[in-house]
């Protein structure tokens, strides 16, 4: 390697730690390629295509929004997840079941229509013509691809009326989601910041929150809507009587498992330099770009925590800049350690 490719990676945020919700796909490898079993992704592939409601359960930075955006991707046509946020909107929307069917269904709208910049004109000519059905398609991003005209003019029909009860809000969105089932397509709606409810000084409302929203909110798409549902939740929830109670409304928890080893590691970091650089994974060596030695650290800092994000991609990027800094042509022990002196205060290992 060359400190001109260490440059081309660090100008690429190669290593960054925390990537665009519709980049996260990309440059994920999934767990069950990592850990040779089928227990997250194709386990939760094949829960939703069979309406199943599924809660991803890991610890902050674990790869849960990683592995949402693969089992979207690669479900293609057979799902369309409808990303619904709660977490960062007003406290009502997740306490209130009014508020949350009005949110839910001016973000699916959005969803389905603005996926692309370019999407409503094709949809708005998408009317089938009296007497036949269209065979008219238009592609957007992963989790809309090849999505039928006559649905998504369906869907727009749906959300036309106003909603002003909540028992016609919850016959709305039953009757939405069933009219995209209706088109051979899985409605999955996406909770993926539901984790974000832990208790901090500056947020002990986030308890309260949590709870309301696991006996109320999940509750009502359970009951009354019978919704098919992927969301994320912290390991810290488990201990919650809120969360207990919800149980039965949940019919598959998925845990998120730990790397398992050192060339689990290496393999997520090759991905990366892959993709930064623009060449194949096969034939890559890693070593070019960071010695044995520097990633045996790396690993090792990381597997207490179990927090990929923070515990392997925040160091190595700040390890890259410390070899850039350096002029290194290649990240080494000395840079790994240096950066985990910079994030901890002391020298590692302790």
């Amino acid at each position: 390697m060359s400190f001109t490719q260490l440059r081309r990676l660090d100008l690429g945020r190669a290593f960054n730690p925390a990537p665009r919700l519709h980049e996260l796909h990309t440059v994920f490898v999934p767990f069950d390629s990592l850990t040779g079993e089928r227990t997250v992704e194709h386990a939760a592939r094949v829960a939703l295509t069979h309406h199943r409601r599924v809660a991803l359960m890991g610890a902050t930075g674990s790869g849960k929004s990683s592995v949402i955006g693969h089992v979207l991707a690669e479900a293609g046509e057979e799902i369309l997840g409808l990303r619904v946020p709660v977490s960062l909107e007003e406290p009502e929307v997740a306490v209130e079941p009014e508020a949350f069917l009005a949110h839910l269904l001016r973000h699916v709208r959005e969803e389905v229509l603005d996926a692309r910049p370019d999407s409503r004109p094709v949809v708005d000519k998408a009317l089938p013509s009296p007497g036949r059905e269209t065979t008219r398609t238009y592609s957007a991003e992963a989790g809309f691809a090849g999505l039928k005209g006559g649905l998504s003019y369906a869907v727009k029909q749906a959300l036309e009326e106003q909603v002003a009860t909540q028992t016609r809000a919850v016959e709305a969105v039953g009757e939405l989601l069933a009219i995209i089932e209706d088109h051979g397509v899985v409605p999955v709606i996406v909770l993926d910041d539901t984790d974000k409810w832990v208790p901090t000084p500056l947020a002990p409302q986030n308890a309260q929150l949590r709870g309301q929203f696991f006996t109320r909110i999940l509750r009502l798409l359970a009951e009354q809507i019978d919704a098919t549902i992927l969301l994320a939740v912290h390991p810290s929830y488990v201990d919650d009587e809120a969360f207990q109670s919800a149980r039965g409304f949940l019919e598959r928890v998925i845990e998120l498992p730990t790397l398992p080893d050192v060339d689990a590691a290496r393999r997520l970091v090759t991905r990366r330099v892959a993709m930064g650089l623009e060449v194949a994974e096969e034939g890559l060596d890693l070593r070019q770009v960071l010695t044995d030695e520097a990633l045996d650290l790396l690993f090792e800092y990381y597997a207490p925590s179990t927090n990929i994000r923070q515990g392997l991609l925040t160091p190595l990027n700040g390890a890259l800049i410390q070899a850039l800094d350096a002029d290194a042509e290649v990240i080494d022990a000395v840079h790994i350690r240096a950066e985990l002196a910079d994030l901890d205060g002391a020298a590692w290992p302790r």
